[in-house]
């Protein structure tokens, strides 16, 4: 009797990519997956944006009982409370960063991304997002939550001012840009520890520090000091730039900000392409 051939037709494999190896925006892809899964991820946004309205509350309702003085501004009560609100992001920047070094998975992650830029591109790309979304989170917030206190405070913004446009936007370009430096600082010290402390000497208690001492003509090149100035009034940039003897202007301030975080990312690219997990 003659055999029979069975020919099957096997169905196309579904879900694979359609391109082979490993390309940026697949690195791109891990990288935004392994931060938003951290629950401390969130957890520092939240606090970024508690802080910055506890603060702008705090005083609006505190105004109510100082009727002598001048009622605070709307675009006052939204960024005063920058210094506070940074901290968090730079927990973020320092945690996305070295957190890998210190549990070990680094090597997983750079035997499966041999080209080691790629990781820290992708990281750098993935802190600035979280950065810019807790500013503008930040910012939105806090506008609500001072509303119950509009016969306190003055609730009027004038966008057509550029100077209104220049403080709201620094605030946002001021926290992504401070992310970016740790980001930095974080795969240079590869411990969450001695990158937080490096981190926020940088940017805070070394100018507390230097005021103490008198030493206040050195401000002017800190990265922290300098890249506030983006996100302060007219008015206290003059007050805050007049002690130190400087015409240095809020922009040129931010590129102080800009210049320390791209030496940052430079340094951290060099060791991460040239050294050992």
């Amino acid at each position: 009797m003659p055999s029979r051939t069975v020919r099957t037709t096997l169905a196309a494999p579904v879900g694979l990519p359609g391109r082979r190896g490993v390309t940026f925006a697949r690195v791109l892809s891990a990288e935004w997956g392994k931060t938003a899964s951290l629950s401390s991820t969130w957890c520092s946004v939240l606090a970024a944006v508690v802080v910055n309205a506890a603060v702008a509350c705090f005083v609006a309702y505190d105004a109510g009982y100082d009727l002598s003085a001048e009622p605070p501004g709307l675009l006052h009560l939204l960024t005063m409370a920058l210094v506070a609100t940074q901290l968090p992001v730079i927990y973020v920047g320092v945690l996305v960063s070295s957190s890998e070094y210190f549990t070990g998975s680094i090597r997983a992650t750079l035997l499966a991304v041999p080209r080691r830029l790629q990781v820290i591109a992708a990281k750098t790309i993935t802190v600035g997002v979280v950065a810019a979304l807790s500013g503008i989170a930040a910012l939105t917030v806090t506008y609500l939550a001072v509303l119950p206190f509009r016969h306190r405070v003055d609730l009027t913004l004038d966008f057509s001012d550029g100077e209104t446009t220049r403080v709201l936007g620094g605030f946002v370009l001021y926290l992504v840009a401070v992310a970016l430096l740790c980001t930095g600082v974080g795969t240079l010290a590869r411990r969450p520890a001695a990158g937080l402390v490096v981190a926020v000497g940088l940017l805070f208690l070394l100018e507390q520090a230097l005021t103490m001492i008198g030493s206040t003509a050195a401000l002017a090149v800190l990265p922290g000091w300098a890249g506030r100035l983006v996100a302060t009034p007219d008015v206290g940039v003059a007050a805050t730039v007049a002690p130190l003897g400087t015409g240095l202007t809020p922009w040129q301030g931010y590129g102080v900000l800009l210049g320390w975080t791209a030496l940052a990312l430079t340094a951290a690219a060099v060791r991460l392409h040239r050294s050992d997990a």
